[in-house]
């Protein structure tokens, strides 16, 4: 009897761990990408807010450069952390997002310190025109996964809460039984 309950509560505990493994792995690495990702996406949309009203244009240039590369680097750990159902949606977000991203820099890239200080109103309007459609594209597909993201974290959160209460029971009630 006892062989058999020390099984039975190995099996549990190798059951915990799995779950436990994939809400630390998927459920909560992907939302600490998905919120990284957001604190960059609005440090971008200061920074270029910034370097539109004539703020140091080449720090700037070098911060939006960076904050692009690690939103790239997070979508990138959760493509390779996904589950076959969530790849498709992270690799929207990740398009439409970088596509955004990328052309805000380009554009950025391309105004002169003269445009700069003589065209604001006229650099705003081609901002607006050009990258607001991207960035409305971008924060539709974003808050989907976030939102995907939030649910999964809360549903292998509750699961993982559920089997560790039905375990610690099982256990205590299956102690007294071989005892």
């Amino acid at each position: 009897a006892v062989v058999g309950a020390t099984l039975f509560v190995f099996a549990f505990m190798t059951h915990l761990q799995s779950k436990y493994e994939h809400l630390y792995r998927n459920s909560m690495t992907s939302e600490l990408h998905t919120l990284k990702i957001e604190k960059n996406l609005n440090y971008i949309s200061r920074t270029t807010r910034d370097i539109i009203l004539g703020g140091n244009y080449e720090k700037n240039i070098d911060k939006l450069s960076n904050s692009i590369q690690s939103i790239e680097k997070s979508f990138g750990t959760l493509e390779e952390i996904a589950d076959d159902s969530d790849l498709a949606l992270i690799q929207e977000a990740k398009s439409s997002t970088m596509n955004f991203l990328n052309s805000s820099l380009s554009m950025m890239q391309s105004l002169s310190k003269a445009d700069i200080q003589n065209n604001k109103q006229s650099v705003y309007n081609k901002y607006k025109s050009d990258l607001t459609p991207l960035a409305n594209a971008s924060r539709s597909s974003f808050k989907k996964l976030i939102e995907t993201k939030d649910q999964e974290l809360i549903d292998d959160s509750e699961d993982l809460s559920f089997y560790m209460g039905f375990y610690r029971s099982t256990v205590f009630i299956l102690g007294f039984l071989v005892s």
